[in-house]
């Protein structure tokens, strides 16, 4: 790996850990891509070299937020477990839907968790009505939801995951992107070590892009903890939409354009 390779990796790793950070994502979305067009990976390897990124940088981030108690690990660990398991049936079920029908299932999905990002008001008397035993059954539904979800639809959940915290636990966004951060790390394993074994890991640009997006990780997660919570919303909300409208115009404009010119 040459210098200039090494810096454009190390420079994208701290932009991601960064991200990652600030809304609790895996970063699968922005590295998978960076991967496959930019470092010219094949889909296979480029899949499996960004999956194993979101445990170091999920922890770096963790760090900061452990120090100020915004972990919620019960959530995290009931919504990872059970998410682990239903990502295989999301998996199994991308067979019965065409790639173009799964983009636009995906972008109005993040439509409408904008949407509840956006609305969503805290019910205080709720939560703190609520017994361990309804708190533990929610946290059953939103790793089902986001495991399933991230196997059909190939995200790593963070982007579900942290819209139904807020939703359904009513957990502030400040605890949410953290938890969800600790959730898609748990996600993480299994599939990282499965692509070890299998050689699909490009271990060079891993460490590489590592070593930025723990960094990133890190400083972003001190940032986030400084930002208020409606401004998170929004800022997280606007991501949904972004990621949205890139889908659909990746499955409708962009090839119309491009033959249009060609």
């Amino acid at each position: 790996m040459d210098i200039a390779t090494f810096l454009l990796v190390f420079l994208f790793g701290l932009i991601v850990g960064a991200i990652s950070s600030r809304f609790g994502i895996g970063g699968g979305i922005l590295t998978i891509p960076f991967f496959r067009i930019v470092m010219g990976l094949p889909g296979h390897a480029a899949i499996a070299t960004a999956l194993p990124l979101t445990i170091p940088t999920a922890l770096s981030g963790a760090v900061v937020f452990h120090k100020k108690k915004l972990i919620k690990y019960k959530t995290a660990i009931t919504a990872g477990l059970v998410g682990s398991v239903f990502s295989v049936a999301g998996a199994y079920a991308t067979t019965f839907f065409t790639s173009e029908q799964l983009m636009t299932i995906t972008a109005f999905l993040f439509f409408a968790l904008a949407y509840i990002v956006l609305i969503e008001k805290r019910e205080r008397e709720k939560v703190e009505a609520a017994s361990l035993f309804q708190k533990f059954i929610k946290s059953v539904i939103i790793g089902a939801i986001a495991g399933f979800s991230s196997g059909l639809l190939g995200i790593g959940g963070g982007v579900i995951i942290v819209p139904l915290l807020i939703w359904l636990r009513h957990i502030p966004m400040k605890k949410a992107i953290p938890t969800s951060l600790a959730t898609i790390a748990i996600y993480a394993v299994p599939g990282s070590i499965t692509h070890h074994f299998l050689g699909n890991v490009h271990i060079d640009l891993l460490a590489v892009l590592l070593a930025g997006s723990v960094i990133g990780a890190y400083l972003s997660a001190k940032e986030t903890i400084k930002i208020e919570e409606k401004e998170l919303k929004k800022s997280f909300a606007a991501l949904l939409v972004f990621l949205g409208i890139m889908l659909l115009a990746n499955e409708y404009v962009f090839p119309v354009v491009m033959s249009t010119v060609l």
